[in-house]
């Protein structure tokens, strides 16, 4: 009875983890890779079981990876695979990372979509450079009337300023 008891637990276990499935996660990166070529690598990442199928197509054509697709293991039990491929600059949209694995009903096409900047960085950008433009006419223009304020250079005395001497030699 005590075997049972200790085997129920252990067979649910592994049924849990037998029926578990985890969807990939997907994105494709860009790199330029010399003057007019660039490489495309399309991650998987955060799926299980670890069976995975990561291919290239381009206008329905599979494309040779350019390195040996490697799937790794994750600190969570979750797996990861990233294949690249080169293909010439400009044409990146023409190609397709198809992602087939166990936990989808169909398979994933992703594409590289060229990611514009942010629109909030933009405004920031603009904002501060607006904002040390003017602090700077406002502190020259501030400057500038302050020096005028003076009266501009005057000459030193070149005689004592002392009262003493000066009563002195006209008294005598």
């Amino acid at each position: 009875m005590t075997s049972r008891t200790t085997l129920m637990p252990l067979l649910l276990n592994g049924k849990e983890t037998l029926q578990r499935r985890e969807r990939p996660e997907t994105m494709v990166s860009h790199h330029k890779s010399g003057a007019s070529n660039a490489r495309l690598t399309c991650h998987a990442y955060k799926f299980y079981p670890r069976e995975i199928e990561v291919k290239w197509f381009r206008n329905g054509v599979e494309m040779p990876a350019k390195f040996l697709p490697q799937t790794l293991p994750n600190p969570d039990g979750t797996y990861q695979i990233k294949t690249t491929v080169e293909v010439p600059e400009g044409e990146e949209e023409m190609y397709i990372c198809r992602v087939d694995h166990s936990s989808l009903d169909n398979a994933l096409d992703v594409k590289y979509e060229k990611k514009a900047l942010p629109i909030g960085l933009i405004i920031g950008a603009i904002a501060g450079v607006v904002v040390l433009l003017t602090a700077a006419i406002g502190g020259i223009i501030i400057w500038r009337k302050r020096s005028a304020g003076r009266g501009g250079y005057a000459a030193a005395n070149k005689g004592p300023i002392n009262a003493d001497s000066s009563s002195s030699t006209a008294s005598a």
